[in-house]
């Protein structure tokens, strides 16, 4: 049986590549913003793993986001999120491809 990566799993994703909490009001706002900035990604298939056996590895081309962005598109998704929502930012926070 093949083991999925569970919601905190694609949680702890969205934090790392975003830099933004992964729930909470700005959501709808954040991912609005990050369909325009991103694209899907071909490796994986929108999906932010690959399946290895039985288990699976976050997509090293996304970063287990499911989406490609590029790094200066990272930084202005978290800019724009945060001036408007500024309790969404998460300090601390290593970009994954940034």
């Amino acid at each position: 049986m093949f083991i999925r990566p569970s919601m905190i799993d694609r949680m702890s994703a969205y934090q790392r590549t975003t830099g933004l909490k992964p729930i909470g009001l700005h959501r709808p706002t954040a991912d609005r913003l990050l369909r325009s900035l991103s694209h899907r990604c071909v490796h994986c298939g929108g999906d932010g793993f690959r399946p290895v056996g039985t288990r699976w590895l976050w997509c090293e081309a996304c970063g287990g986001l499911g989406r490609v962005i590029t790094p200066k598109a990272q930084h202005t998704l978290r800019r724009q999120v945060v001036e408007r929502f500024p309790a969404s930012a998460v300090e601390g926070v290593t970009l994954i491809g940034g």
